[in-house]
């Protein structure tokens, strides 16, 4: 039977912790009408964290592949992965035929509980996956990853990992996902707005 260490009872406690962490996210983006300031804020407000990491990923034209938008890694893992998997991040695509787990989220609309390590190995031969996996510190990191909505589609998937996320942990991620995806849609009109103002400018002046 293994011991109980001192400062390990968290569990009672963390629910509360991301819960009052993601209103807090949530509040922050509220209202932003600009898709660059919404991810922006999300990167900062998550690096404050300290013990949460952030993904987005948005599907590509054809709904065949995801493209990182944004990956809330310290720049140091990040860069490490980057050297050993021989690519930058925002420049893989992750095919949705081959990964299991990126196709509940697409294609079936689930929120899935998976570790980040696992999600490597789906990517990536298995040595690669190892490196970049130790390059990332994922061994112990869990990830809970929830489609992102534009207008009743999903367009991509948010993803929150962490050493200590557990299932319970979904609703709050869930409804982080939802205020995300309201600010995406925010984002979408206020261009839309912006664009006839643009189109009008361009012909007063011709």
């Amino acid at each position: 039977m293994k011991e109980k260490r001192e400062g390990t009872d968290k569990p009672g406690r963390d629910p509360i912790d991301i819960t009052h962490f993601t209103k807090n996210v949530s509040a922050k983006i509220h209202g932003l009408p600009d898709e660059a300031e919404t991810y922006r804020t999300l990167r900062e407000e998550f690096a404050k964290s300290k013990r949460y990491r952030v993904s987005i990923l948005l599907l590509t034209d054809d709904g065949a592949k995801f493209r990182l938008t944004e990956a809330g890694f310290p720049a140091g893992e990040l860069e490490a992965a980057q050297r050993t998997a021989g690519v930058r991040a925002k420049r893989h695509r992750i095919d949705l035929n081959r990964s299991s787990m990126f196709s509940q989220v697409a294609r079936e609309g689930k929120t899935v509980e998976v570790k980040v390590s696992d999600i490597i190995a789906e990517l990536f031969p298995q040595r690669l996956a190892d490196s970049i996996s130790n390059s990332l510190g994922a061994e112990n990191r869990a990830c809970i990853l929830t489609p992102l909505r534009r207008h009743g589609n999903i367009t991509g998937a948010f993803g929150i990992s962490s050493t200590e996320l557990a299932e319970h942990f979904i609703p709050s991620v869930v409804n982080l996902a939802q205020h995300v995806s309201n600010a995406l849609e925010l984002a979408d009109k206020y261009s839309e707005r912006k664009r006839p103002r643009k189109d009008y400018q361009k012909l007063t002046r011709s």
